[in-house]
């Protein structure tokens, strides 16, 4: 990212955790930490001295799963042809990610997201995650056994087959039940147990001896409806007959996701890890998958000296390279 730099890092012998804490369709605009006239952010506005404030950040795509797959790979759309399910990453687009560098320096990777939309074997991300949206990788048979043995789509259509009757299996034997995402985040949007990644997340961290890298994705703050639990600016709107993308249900979806980074924070610091830790975070789009809106991206790295405002453009693309850049490591 121009205007971040590690020429101030002080980080010692080992590598510290990294969290990529995404929230869906926030727009920078609604948040009071960048000038906002409502108060949405009250806890960031609180870091405000401590962050990496980037002013002019913008998404590489404005479908959810192009944007995420772009933060991941530091590849544009146009590159990788990943924009939206069942688009995935192919050849060797497949295993040039930042999980997967990062796992060579010893990580153990973890994503928390949505099924289908941001899952790293939906995508194709192979060597990625060691876990991914509940499904420990390394428990995968067909995952590790054919990866080498079948040509790419043969391999591809195993895997999801595994996937689907492992899915099944415990749905008929009551260990899960299976959820039709696409219900779920078109009609339904309830439920997303955005707070239990957050505490899955420090759980994570808490028990690793490793550094940890964690990407959670907070779905609160998609629309066209919102549920949020605050009730700020959305008093006497009925959430059941609400009207589409209204302002004040948005908002106080805002401040959720704030609450949640609070969360976050208070919780590393519970286990001392705060100081340990970098936080990015940041939106996959604009509002209404827009991809003209700034997004928020704050970099919260207590080893490096915080800089001021930068003002260069950036986008998802630029993500990989700056965090490589603030752990000092060389970027392919």
């Amino acid at each position: 990212t121009p205007g971040v730099s590690s020429a101030s890092n002080s980080l010692s012998e080992s590598y510290p955790n990294i969290v990529v804490f995404t929230a869906d369709g926030v727009n920078a605009e609604n948040m009071s930490l960048y000038g906002y006239e409502r108060e949405t952010t009250p806890f960031l506005d609180s870091q405000k001295s401590k962050l990496i404030i980037i002013q002019n950040h913008f998404t590489s795509s404005g479908n959810t799963t192009g944007s995420i797959v772009s933060m991941m790979t530091g590849k544009y759309p146009t590159t990788t042809r990943v924009l939206y399910p069942p688009d995935l990453l192919r050849g060797m687009d497949s295993t040039e990610h930042l999980p997967g560098i990062l796992k060579g320096l010893g990580y153990y990777t973890a994503q928390y997201a949505v099924d289908h939309y941001i899952d790293s074997t939906a995508q194709n991300l192979q060597y990625g995650f060691d876990e991914s949206n509940e499904n420990q990788k390394q428990v995968l048979f067909t995952n590790n056994y054919i990866n080498n043995r079948f040509p790419e789509n043969s391999r591809l259509f195993l895997i999801e087959i595994e996937i689907r009757l492992v899915t099944r299996l415990k749905h008929m034997f009551f260990v899960n039940t299976i959820e039709n995402t696409f219900l779920q985040i078109t009609k339904i949007q309830r439920n997303f147990d955005d707070t239990e990644k957050v505490i899955k997340l420090i759980d994570v961290i808490k028990r690793k001896s490793e550094p940890v890298f964690i990407h959670i994705h907070w779905m609160g703050t998609h629309g066209s409806k919102f549920f949020p639990d605050t009730v700020k600016y959305s008093i006497g709107i009925d959430r059941d007959s609400q009207p589409l993308w209204n302002l004040e249900l948005y908002d106080d979806a805002i401040i959720d996701v704030d609450a949640g980074l609070k969360l976050l924070f208070d919780g590393l610091s519970e286990i001392d890890e705060l100081e340990n830790t970098m936080v990015l975070f940041t939106s996959d789009h604009g509002q209404q998958w827009s991809v003209d809106d700034r997004l928020p991206l704050l970099i919260y790295a207590p080893f490096i000296k915080a800089q001021s405002s930068p003002t260069d453009n950036t986008q998802s693309i630029d993500i990989p390279p700056t965090i490589l850049d603030l752990l000092n490591v060389e970027q392919p």
